[in-house]
């Protein structure tokens, strides 16, 4: 099955290799035995990311990355998925749904870039999520945000080659 959908542009600058992998992946969560609630959190930005910067009095996580490799890994990554995994718990707590969430899958550790794993959350929550739930400080996350916009664009069928914005309706409340 080759790479199929709207959001092929996100692939558009991966090796071969690359998108094979992301395709794998996606296979994977497809057979899954049900559909269920996408969990969106923080993984590499969000709240603690902005105090990470602050902390080594840098702008951006290049200059972090620039600074101290690690960083990025020790400091924002494992504790927004170990913060991400225990929400995801909270609510698997709450109901007797399959609960998906990108807390699962360590990208990083594959050398995946944001791209690639936005694709792969893209077609994870268009075939997969009944149902999109997003962490208390969700908009702060750059992931969480676009997984935000990604919902509402499914949740009102709008969504086209170009991203679908450009057919919002006028007026819709984002608010989470």
């Amino acid at each position: 099955m080759g790479i199929r959908g709207n959001d092929d542009w996100l692939l558009k600058e991966s090796s071969p290799e690359k998108k094979a992998h992301v395709l794998e992946v996606i296979s994977t969560y497809r057979a899954a035995p049900s559909d269920g609630l996408y969990v969106s959190v923080p993984i590499a930005s969000g709240k603690r990311c902005y105090s990470v910067l602050e902390k080594y009095a840098v702008k951006s996580i290049g200059e972090l990355v620039a600074l101290d490799p690690a960083v990025l890994h020790t400091e924002i990554i494992l504790p927004n998925i170990a913060e991400g995994r225990s929400y995801a718990e909270r609510v698997a707590s709450q109901t007797n749904e399959h609960i998906i969430t990108p807390t699962s899958f360590d990208a990083q550790k594959h050398g995946w870039n944001e791209a690639e794993c936005m694709f792969l959350w893209y077609q994870i929550m268009k075939e997969k999520a009944k149902e999109v739930r997003s962490v208390d400080g969700w908009h702060y996350s750059n992931g969480a945000s676009q997984e935000f916009v990604k919902a509402m664009e499914m949740q009102f069928g709008h969504v086209t080659h170009h991203c679908g914005m450009e057919h919002f309706p006028a007026g819709a409340d984002l608010c989470a």
